[in-house]
């Protein structure tokens, strides 16, 4: 008899775990799984093809000038100067979510300057593309900037510096009316035998 009352006790529960309501919500579980997969896979792919883009140009971009227009960012949030790739395993990444966050092109380095003093100040900024400016938000200047991309080794301190002169002398070179910032942005390339560190440039010019 209680042989019996356990088999039935056994086949209540195999109905209670596979009813098409259970089975639908376990479904549905992993459909949602495999979505964030997916979105996280494309979040990938996009940096690749971005990193892709930006090694094809390195000939005509390393330590060279040319104009190009700035989109739109809008800025998230204000961290503390940094001045060396080791510095944003200490100070940044720990506030960002590294598994669905394109880390470092969030990142920009803000420098002010003026052409008689020099270095002003700077500071990071946390930002993210947007189409259109609205109220009550800060965002970069866009538009026609001066772009330039630099190499930099580990361990390297002043590569931030060096790009900041070169870019000055430059302007200097060409009597460009500039608004007295440049941003900078770190590029980190996973391929190779080894990881591959640059920093881009943009100087915001005067209309």
């Amino acid at each position: 008899m209680k042989i019996n009352e356990r088999i039935e006790s056994s086949f209540d529960e195999v109905d209670r775990l596979d009813t098409p309501e259970a089975l639908a919500a376990e479904l549905a579980g992993k459909a949602e799984e495999i979505r964030e997969h997916m979105i996280l896979l494309e979040e990938q792919l996009h940096q690749i093809e971005q990193d892709c883009c930006f090694i094809k140009e390195l000939p005509q971009t390393l330590h060279q000038f040319t104009i190009r227009s700035l989109p739109l960012y809008r800025v998230c949030s204000v961290l503390p100067a940094i001045t060396s790739f080791e510095e944003y395993a200490d100070k940044v990444l720990n506030r960002m979510d590294l598994d669905h966050e394109d880390i470092l092109n969030k990142l920009i380095r803000v420098i002010h300057f003026d052409h008689e003093s020099g270095y002003l100040n700077s500071q990071i900024c946390v930002v993210e593309l947007a189409e259109t400016a609205e109220e009550g938000q800060t965002y970069l200047h866009s538009g026609r900037c001066i772009y330039s991309a630099v190499a930099s080794e580990i361990g390297e301190m002043n590569t931030m510096g060096r790009m900041f002169e070169l870019n000055s002398s430059w302007i200097d070179g060409q009597q460009l009316s500039d608004q007295g910032v440049v941003y900078i942005r770190p590029r980190c390339v996973l391929a190779g035998k080894l990881p591959a560190f640059y920093y881009e440039s943009w100087v915001p010019l005067n209309d």
